[in-house]
């Protein structure tokens, strides 16, 4: 899914990413959520990763493409606002970065 992997037909996966954008949730229901929002025929669905306390760090945040549209999705509460806040200072260099806030699951 993410830079330097190959798919099975053997196109690059970082291109695919970069073109359909990127959804980082805070927590497995969230992510959950947001990964089933697509059908799986959908050709230009989203990438979705889930981030838990400690999980993201600037090794992951290289993976992602240059030039990629990530929608950080964490929880309006201290917590996701520090997620938010961490994964942004990883990418805000190279990607485009767009701020939801919602935390979808209740």
């Amino acid at each position: 899914m993410l830079e330097g992997t190959t798919l099975a037909d053997g196109s690059s996966a970082s291109e695919l990413v970069a073109a359909s954008g990127l959804w980082v949730m805070e927590g497995v229901p969230d992510f959950l959520t947001r990964a089933t929002d697509y059908s799986e025929a959908a050709e230009t669905a989203p990438a979705v990763l889930s981030v838990l306390s400690g999980s993201w760090t600037t090794a992951l945040a290289a993976r992602v493409p240059n030039g990629t549209i990530v929608a950080i999705d964490t929880h309006q509460d201290a917590a996701g606002e520090r997620y938010a806040q961490t994964i942004a200072a990883t990418l805000v260099e190279r990607c485009r970065l767009k701020r939801q806030s919602a935390g979808r699951a209740a």
